[in-house]
C-alpha cells in the first residue's frame, strides 16, 4: 500500500487562487474598464505636462484585488492603452510610434507587476484564513471554525425553533496503526477518513475534526429519524474504507438529537462526547443514538 504524504502546508499561494467566482471577475473586469474610461477622460481634460498616469493605478489594483490577477491584468492592458491615446492625440508634438511604444510598454508592466501583487497579496490572505479554519491534514474545519459554524446554527436553530444534531466520532484501534504502522500510516487514515466524511455528508452539514483521531459532525435543522439516516450512511462508508485500506479501524459514534437548541457549541459536544463514550466504553464500533430533553 503506498502512502499519501500531506501537501506541503507551506507552498505559496498562486496569482489568481480560486477565490474569485466567474461572476465576480466579470464585474471587475466591467468596473474597471468603465473607471479607466473615468480616468482617461479627466486624463484627457488635463494639462499634458502634468504627470496623470498614477490615478490609474488604483482602478488596476481594485480590479486585482477583487476580481483576481485576470481582472487586473486587463485594467492595466486598458489603462496603458487609454494613457498612450491621450498622449498620441494630447500632446502639440506627438510621440514617435518607438517611443510610444516603449512608453506604453513600461506603464503597462508597471501596471501588471501591480496587479500580480495585489493578487498575490489577496491568494495569501485567503489561504491563510482558510488555514486558520481547516484542519490542514484532513481538509475538514477545524474546532474553532467547527464551534463558530456551529453557535450561528444555534442561532438560526433558536429563531426558528427547528432540531439540530450532532455525531461525535472517535476511532477505535487507531493507537494499533500508529503502532504497527507508523505515523505515516496513521496520517493517510485520518485523511481517509477526512475525505469520506467530505463525499458523505451533505452540503449542509459542518464535518470537522476536533483534534487527533476524533471528528465530528453537525447536522442542521436534523430530527432524529433523519439524523439516523445520514449517520449511518456515513458510517457504512467509513467502515468500507477501513475495510478496502485493511486498516483495522472502527468507530465509535454518539449522536444527540437537540429539539431545543442548548445554550453553546461547547454544552452540544460535551452531551454527544458523553453518548460515545457509552459505546467506547462497551463494546465499540456502534452507534449511540440519543434525544436530549
Amino acid at each position: 500500500m503506498v502512502l499519501a504524504s500531506p501537501k506541503d502546508e507551506h507552498e505559496f499561494p498562486p496569482a489568481d487562487p480560486r477565490v474569485h467566482s466567474a461572476p465576480q471577475t466579470m464585474l471587475a473586469v466591467v468596473v474597471g474598464a468603465i473607471l479607466v474610461v473615468g480616468v482617461g477622460y479627466l486624463d484627457h481634460k488635463t494639462d499634458e505636462r502634468l504627470a496623470f498616469e498614477i490615478f490609474y493605478l488604483p482602478v488596476v489594483l481594485w480590479a486585482s484585488w477583487y476580481g483576481g490577477f485576470i481582472a487586473g491584468l486587463v485594467a492595466a492592458v486598458s489603462s496603458a492603452g487609454t494613457w498612450a491615446l491621450n498622449n498620441w492625440f494630447d500632446r502639440p508634438a506627438p510621440l514617435s510610434e518607438l517611443l510610444l511604444f516603449w512608453n506604453v510598454s513600461v506603464r503597462l508592466i508597471y501596471f501588471a507587476i501591480f496587479a500580480f501583487m495585489t493578487a498575490r497579496l489577496r491568494g495569501a490572505m485567503e489561504l491563510n484564513r482558510a488555514l486558520s479554519r481547516t484542519d490542514s491534514l484532513t481538509g475538514l474545519a477545524n474546532h474553532k471554525s467547527f464551534v463558530e459554524q456551529t453557535n450561528r446554527e444555534l442561532v438560526l436553530s433558536r429563531r426558528h425553533k427547528r432540531p439540530m444534531t450532532l455525531a461525535y466520532i472517535d476511532c477505535d484501534h487507531f493507537k494499533v496503526v500508529n503502532d504497527t504502522m507508523g505515523h505515516a500510516a496513521g496520517d493517510t487514515v485520518l485523511q481517509t477518513i477526512g475525505k469520506t466524511m467530505l463525499a458523505t455528508v451533505r452540503e449542509s452539514d459542518v464535518p470537522a475534526r476536533l483534534g487527533g483521531d476524533e471528528f465530528a459532525v453537525l447536522l442542521p435543522e436534523t430530527n432524529a429519524a433523519n439524523a439516523r439516516s445520514v449517520v449511518e450512511r456515513l458510517r457504512e462508508q467509513l467502515l468500507e474504507m477501513m475495510k478496502d485500506n485493511d486498516w483495522p479501524i472502527t468507530f465509535s459514534i454518539g449522536v444527540v438529537t437537540f429539539p431545543t437548541p442548548p445554550e453553546s457549541c461547547t454544552a452540544m459536544t460535551r452531551t454527544a462526547d458523553k453518548v460515545m463514550y457509552t459505546v467506547k466504553h462497551g463494546s465499540k464500533d456502534d452507534v449511540a443514538y440519543a434525544v436530549a430533553e
